[in-house]
C-alpha cells in the first residue's frame, strides 16, 4: 500500500498497495515462557533469537529483517520467504496468515503494507483459475499469504486491506475495475461504487454536475461529462477503521451474492479534475455492472464453510537485534486488537471488519 502516488490522486496523499501478483514459480511485554503464558499448554524451549509475547513474536534474523524492508520498498517477492522459513523452523504449520512487521519505518516512498500469496486452490469464481503453491516459506500448504507491514509511529497499518488481497480484486478486466484514464490501480476497485477496503466511491453521492440523470449527463468538449461524488480513494478507504464492503465479503465467501448491492457503477475513462468536497470527475459515462454479470462470467462463489471462517495468524516483528520492550509492545497491541482480544476506539478487529462472519486468532504461537 503506497503512501504517496505520483499522479493527480497524489494530491490526496493516497497510499496504495504494492500489489499482489503471484510470483513466477512452479506498554509492557511478558515472555510466553513465563508461568501460564503459553497459548496451547506448556511452551517448548525457544531458541535465543526468538521471543514470544501474548500476541506477538520477535524473530531476530538480520537477513530476514533486511528482506522484509526491501519487500516493502518494492523489492523481490522472494524476500519474505526468508522470514517464513525462519518462523517455521521454530513454530508449527498452524497459520493461515503471517504478518511480518518491519524493524524500521522504511520511509515515505515504501509501502505501508504489501501482500504475498503463498497457497490457494483454483478459484475461478474469484478470477483465479489455477491453483498456486509456494513451498519456499516452509508451510506444507496451510499458509495462505504473508503480509509485510511497515512499522510506524502510529502503531497500526492496513491490516484489513492487505488481508483482503487473498481474495480481491482478480475479477475480469472487462469490468473495468481498478482502471481510470490516468493509471491502472491494480487489484483495487478504482472509480467504482464498491466503496470498500480496496477503494471506490459511495454510489449514493454520485450525481451529474449539471443536474439531470447520470445516464443523460451533458457531454462537453472531448466527449466527457462531469460528475460530482463525495471524496474517495480508488485504492483504499480508511485503513483498519472501515469494515469490508458487501462485494468484498462476497469474494471472501462470507456473504451471499443476493445481499450485494447491484448494479455496481463504474465511471468510464474517469479523471479527477477538482479535489474539493465533492470531487468533480470527468468521465465518458457510467457503466452499470450487475452482480448477475459477474456470476455469469466467473461462476458463483461458494460460501466459506464454518470451519474455514476461524482463521489463525501470527504477528512477527522481524529485527536485526532483539527488539526493545517498547517496540515489541506496539506489535503486541496491534495484534491483540486485530484478533479481537483488545478493544480500540478507532480500529476494527478482523471479526468486526467482517461483521462477525469470520475470526482471526492472533494469540501467540508456541514452539514445536
Amino acid at each position: 500500500m503506497k503512501r504517496a502516488v505520483v499522479s493527480m490522486w497524489g494530491m490526496l496523499g493516497l497510499f496504495g498497495c504494492g500489489g499482489n501478483v503471484e510470483p513466477a514459480i512452479d506498554g509492557s511485554v511478558a515472555d510466553a515462557q513465563g508461568p501460564g503464558s503459553a497459548r496451547d499448554g506448556a511452551a517448548g524451549v525457544l531458541p535465543d533469537h526468538v521471543r514470544v509475547t501474548a500476541h506477538a513474536v520477535n524473530l531476530v534474523n538480520p537477513e530476514a529483517a533486511v528482506q522484509v524492508e526491501a519487500f516493502l520498498a518494492g523489492g523481490s517477492d522472494d524476500g519474505l520467504a526468508v522470514a517464513g522459513r525462519a518462523f517455521y523452523e521454530v513454530f508449527g504449520d498452524d497459520y493461515d496468515f503471517l504478518y511480518l512487521v518491519s524493524e524500521n519505518d522504511v520511509g515515505p516512498d515504501a509501502a505501508a503494507g504489501r501482500y504475498r500469496p503463498v497457497h490457494h486452490p483454483a478459484e475461478p469464481y474469484l478470477g483465479l483459475p489455477s491453483a498456486f503453491a509456494d513451498p519456499s516459506f516452509g508451510s506444507a500448504g496451510r499458509l495462505q499469504g504473508a503480509i509485510a507491514l511497515n512499522r510506524n509511529s502510529v502503531g497500526n497499518g492496513p491490516t484489513l486491506h492487505e488481508t483482503l488481497h487473498r481474495w480481491s480484486v482478480f475479477l475480469d478486466g472487462s469490468f473495468g475495475f481498478g482502471v481510470d484514464r490516468e493509471r491502472n490501480w491494480g487489484a483495487h476497485w478504482g472509480v467504482s461504487s464498491v466503496h470498500g477496503q480496496h477503494g471506490g466511491f459511495d454510489a449514493a453521492t454520485l450525481a451529474c454536475e449539471g443536474g439531470g440523470t447520470l445516464a443523460a449527463c451533458p457531454v462537453g468538449a472531448g466527449g466527457f461529462a462531469r460528475f460530482t461524488v463525495a471524496p474517495f480513494n480508488p485504492n483504499q478507504q480508511g485503513g483498519d477503521g472501515v469494515p469490508y464492503a458487501p462485494m468484498e465479503l462476497y469474494l471472501m465467501g462470507l456473504l451471499p451474492i443476493e445481499e450485494v448491492p447491484s448494479p455496481i457503477l463504474v465511471l468510464r475513462d474517469a479523471l479527477p479534475v477538482d479535489f474539493g468536497d465533492p470531487f468533480v470527475m470527468e468521465a465518458s459515462g457510467v457503466r452499470e455492472i450487475t452482480t448477475a454479470e459477474i456470476v455469469a462470467l466467473h461462476g458463483a462463489r461458494p460460501p466459506l464453510p464454518a470451519e474455514a471462517r476461524a482463521l489463525r495468524a501470527a504477528f512477527v516483528l522481524v529485527t536485526r537485534v532483539p527488539a526493545p520492550d517498547a517496540m515489541l509492545a506496539v506489535v503486541e497491541h496491534w495484534s491483540a486488537i486485530f484478533g479481537g482480544d483488545e478493544d480500540s476506539s478507532f480500529l476494527l478487529s478482523f471479526a468486526d471488519g467482517t461483521g462477525g462472519r469470520a475470526t482471526m486468532d492472533t494469540r501467540a504461537p508456541t514452539p514445536r
